[in-house]
């Protein structure tokens, strides 16, 4: 006796076909859609990159910074509301390296340049060595210029070698002189003599991005600049930044205002203004009251990030992380909000990572990501 199918299965089946044919078609079409808005998207950043680049040929071009036509910006001091400032100085670079390596594969390279101005740490969790891991790390390229070399590990520092203020500048020129640098960091100077002779090649070069990190006392506590350079650098550097990044230590030696709650903090970041800053930034991991939370202010405003307080003794570096990775996102074309934001995020999760190194404090450890993808990748 032969079985006969029955009609209702093969109603069923046929219904249940038809059901994924629909579906197929349907991601087909939402493909096909996602394709022609990525086409849309490319053709209209391609167009405003264009533009951009337009508007800045126009633009008066001194001997300085940035490629061989020296792009200037109209206003190097851009705030809250000032965001577009430096995002179309990251979009013109772009375009003119678009125009000088045209052979595609080695512009695909490319990747913005972020100068550090700083001194070394022999122990590599701190200073220039900090600032190459955190600004690779967020889309950039380090050049460094050393300003002193320490002897130092994560008990503290043992000694200083303070290279002279005319080799520090022969190795500013030589890199302006060569790379198209999108954004300059600054971090150890070591003397007011270095101090000076810095903030004398800054005003020379009119770099497009500034970012000051005061640097005035590790994380062991050992000076890194005497009290007599303080006032130079607050004089002379600060007032060509588009952004400084002091802790509450240093931002109380700069404005003189001490610092015991948020509102001090505030208070402090807008005197960093007023002296001249494009905005400030006071970080708050040491902020009483509201520790995490750092307080941006700017010629239009005040405005908070917060984050949980990670309660690690690895922190060596944090500060220097923070302020490279701050120059890089701003090199690679974010908003001021934006760039702070990944920036925070950065030296967050490089503390959470915090490597246990040494007898004292740990560096922290911006390439945590990266050390876990190569593990990952050693497993496959």
């Amino acid at each position: 006796m032969i079985d006969e199918a029955d009609p209702a299965d093969a109603r069923g089946g046929e219904i249940e076909r038809q059901r994924r044919a629909e579906a197929s078609d349907a991601d087909e079409d939402d493909r096909r859609r996602a394709q022609l808005q990525l086409a849309l998207d490319t053709d209209l950043r391609q167009r405003e990159m264009a533009a951009v680049a337009r508007d800045f040929a126009r633009v008066e071009r001194p001997v300085g910074l940035v490629d061989r036509r020296h792009v200037r910006l109209p206003s190097p001091k851009p705030g809250l509301s000032g965001d577009s400032v430096i995002v179309p100085a990251a979009l013109a670079l772009w375009q003119s390296r678009g125009e000088r390596y045209s052979d595609g594969s080695r512009e695909a390279r490319l990747r913005p340049i972020v100068l550090s101005i700083a001194g070394s740490d022999s122990s590599a969790g701190a200073g220039i060595q900090a600032d190459l891991k955190a600004i690779e790390v967020n889309g950039a390229y380090a050049a460094t210029a050393i300003t002193a070399v320490t002897a130092q590990n994560t008990r503290g520092v043992v000694a200083i070698h303070e290279l002279p203020a005319d080799f520090v500048l022969r190795q500013i020129d030589a890199v302006l002189d060569d790379l198209d640098v999108v954004a300059i960091k600054t971090g150890m100077l070591a003397n007011a003599s270095i101090v000076t002779a810095v903030a004398a090649s800054l005003r020379r070069r009119r770099p497009a991005i500034l970012v000051c990190d005061p640097v005035m006392r590790s994380t062991a506590g050992s000076e890194l600049l005497p009290a007599d350079a303080v006032g130079v650098l607050r004089d002379e550097l600060l007032p060509l930044a588009t952004i400084v990044t002091p802790n509450v230590f240093e931002a109380t030696l700069l404005t003189g205002i001490e610092i015991q709650n948020l509102d001090d903090a505030t208070e402090a970041a807008r005197a960093l203004v007023r002296l001249g800053a494009a905005a400030a930034v006071v970080t708050g991991g040491h902020l009483p009251g509201a520790p995490g939370t750092d307080v941006l202010a700017a010629a239009d405003g005040v405005r908070t990030f917060a984050a949980p307080l990670i309660d690690a003794a690895h922190t060596h570096g944090s500060g220097c992380t923070f302020a490279a990775a701050l120059a890089a996102r701003l090199a690679c074309g974010d908003e001021m909000s934006v760039a702070l934001t990944r920036a925070k995020r950065c030296v967050t999760e490089a503390i959470r990572h915090g490597l246990p190194l040494g007898g004292g404090s740990g560096p922290c450890d911006a390439l945590w990501r990266c050390a876990a993808a190569y593990a990952e990748t050693d497993r496959s």
